[in-house]
């Protein structure tokens, strides 16, 4: 709300600060000055890869946007998804403001959500859970067609400019599903998700990975860190964005809110895919 307060005070246009590219380049400029960080951050909402996806999400001035009503009732339905095209949908604006930003030499930083916070925005997720006693199958087609998706639009926003790609899915961590419905559900497509990432981005971005997604599957053995130590007065975004060292990793165990942070004699995690 802090955020949207901001947004107002500054006369931002309410919902094209969110949905189209002038703005968003304004917005998020004005939230790098006014908090004195290196790095611009996009998209300014956590929904625009569930809204690209066709959710029904309420932008207005009374809050962050937020989901209106469930477009989907049933797996079933979620079967008819189409194929996106990022050109046609709103997640195309974010991708014109990374390049507008990265040719003025910002450093962009392109937030993703994972699957299931985007699933849980287009049907209630007790229908997502409940598909995998009876409809695991096709459950997981949908999953692959979201984790498609969120691949494609990560590779495209390192090649419109984005140094970093920041990914988060508070639905789908352990501590909110509980161990036997992540493992069923999410561990799995979320690994292949890191993997493809690492593949086709192929070093030309870094990877920051949200401390509780890291944590889940660290709980699992599907991951291992590596501790970084810095012993000057770099900040974290420093860190994420330093050539050679370690643009082109994967990183973990620390917010992304943190880019302003100093790193001195702070522990860095480095995470790898067992």
């Amino acid at each position: 709300m802090e955020e949207l307060k901001f947004l107002k005070e500054n006369n931002l246009k309410i919902p094209d600060v969110y949905l189209k590219c002038d703005e968003m380049v304004k917005a998020t400029k004005l939230l790098k000055e006014s908090t004195k960080n290196r790095v611009c951050y996009l998209p300014l909402c956590d929904t625009m890869c569930a809204q690209s996806l066709g959710a029904n999400i309420l932008i207005d001035e009374l809050s962050t946007p937020r989901v209106k009503s469930y477009k989907y009732n049933d797996i079933e339905e979620l079967l008819n998804l189409q194929k996106v095209y990022l050109d046609e949908v709103e997640a195309n604006e974010v991708l014109k403001a990374i390049k507008k930003l990265s040719s003025e030499n910002e450093d962009v930083i392109l937030s993703i959500e994972g699957p299931i916070t985007i699933l849980s925005s287009l049907i209630d997720l007790t229908n997502i859970v409940k598909a995998l006693k009876n409809r695991k199958n096709d459950l997981y087609k949908i999953l692959e067609y979201v984790k498609d998706f969120i691949v494609e639009y990560a590779v495209k926003g390192v090649e419109s400019g984005a140094k970093i790609i920041s990914y988060a899915d508070p639905t789908g961590n352990m501590d909110i599903l509980g161990k036997r419905t992540f493992c069923n559900l999410s561990s799995d497509i979320t690994i292949e998700i890191f993997k493809e990432l690492q593949q086709k981005i192929n070093g030309k971005a870094s990877i920051h990975i949200c401390g509780r997604t890291t944590t889940s599957l660290l709980n699992l053995g599907l991951m291992e860190i590596e501790e970084l130590n810095f012993n000057n007065n770099m900040t974290y975004a420093d860190v994420l964005l330093k050539e050679g060292i370690c643009k082109g990793r994967m990183f973990g165990q620390n917010c992304i809110k943190n880019t302003n942070k100093s790193v001195f004699n702070e522990k860095i995690y480095t995470v790898r895919i067992l």
